[in-house]
């Protein structure tokens, strides 16, 4: 969405290549089934999922044969696994890997870790 691409006048001001279409002023359920429906994507991302029916289309689209890529706000992988909006995400293996950004200092790391074997 466009704050992802931080759109300004409808153009990207952040490189999101060449071959990437970013959707605005749109709810982000709809615009990912209508990307999905009308684009043929590789690939979907979604920013701050935050709603049962951004947690509907992932899932709809999980079983369309396209990556996902989406963020969500949380203290880390465990803190996902106890809330119930996330939690049918995980359980259901959509996603494989969470990345998790932390910062200390002032310098924010990131580390990806594998879904697999998590006790959700």
């Amino acid at each position: 969405r466009g704050e992802v691409a931080a759109l300004w006048e409808g153009r990207p001001q952040l490189a999101v290549g060449r071959h990437t279409d970013v959707l605005e002023s749109c709810p982000k359920a709809e615009g990912l089934m209508s990307l999905l429906r009308g684009m043929n994507p590789q690939v979907l991302a979604a920013d701050e999922i935050t709603s049962p029916r951004d947690i509907d289309a992932l899932t709809q689209a999980s079983h369309c044969g396209v990556g996902l890529l989406a963020t969500a706000h949380a203290a880390g992988a465990e803190d996902l696994g106890r809330r119930p909006l996330y939690r049918a995400l995980l359980e259901a293996g959509i996603f494989r890997q969470v990345i998790e950004i932390t910062r200390k200092d002032g310098i924010r790391r990131c580390r990806v870790r594998a879904l697999e074997g998590c006790p959700w």
